[in-house]
């Protein structure tokens, strides 16, 4: 079960197996359709699922968009709650810290900017709707925050800010394990991410 599994890169895995996706995104599921892959529409904080009814649940990339922390543990929540007991979950994360063991990830090595030493790094956006100013992060550097947006350019050359929320160490282990029903079985940091994985008790 892919939750949030966007334009389906990940469904290509293990032919052996019956996948299943779910996107909040008609356009993002369209595409999956298209690739003959089973795609639902749907949202992460509420998944179209019955409890204990799926063995296996991934979320990569998607958890970092949820703009508070009980979101955020909500969608952990759900997924815990669709599993089948001793089923697992894994979860991809951004982390903040993009620089780990004097190694950086592959985010930072394919910085093609040139630093001026006039741009302003930490300019914000006011978001007149709410009265909150968050920093616009500058792609392909560190972040300087743990709430961001950043900037992502379509082919048609518009440019969006995505909200991110990036992990500090142990924060994502921390968020699970308030979560009933689970245990931790695995944590790690892999090229800029926090990853973990969960397994249903009993």
């Amino acid at each position: 079960m892919m939750v949030d599994c966007g334009n389906g890169k990940y469904h290509h895995t293990n032919e052996n197996i019956f996948k299943i996706g779910c996107d909040r995104s008609s356009k993002l599921a369209e595409i999956c359709r298209k690739r003959n892959f089973e795609v639902l529409l749907s949202d992460c904080l509420h998944l179209p699922y019955k409890d204990n009814s799926v063995d296996f649940a991934v979320s990569i990339a998607v958890i970092h968009h949820l703009s508070t922390r009980e979101r955020r543990e909500r969608a952990i929540s759900e997924m815990v709650r669709i599993l089948r007991p001793y089923g697992k979950c894994f979860i991809y994360v951004w982390a903040k810290d993009q620089n780990r063991n004097s190694k950086q990830s592959n985010y930072l090595k394919y910085n093609t900017h040139k630093k001026n030493e006039e741009e302003d790094d930490k300019c914000v956006l006011r978001r007149t709707d709410q009265n909150l100013l968050l920093p616009v992060h500058r792609n392909r550097t560190e972040f300087t925050h743990s709430d961001m947006l950043v900037p992502w350019k379509k082919r048609s050359g518009d440019n969006f800010l995505r909200y991110y929320h990036l992990f500090e160490e142990k924060e994502l282990s921390e968020l699970c394990s308030e979560i009933p029903l689970v245990s931790i079985k695995d944590t790690y940091y892999d090229q800029g991410n926090w990853c973990i994985i969960l397994e249903k008790n009993m």
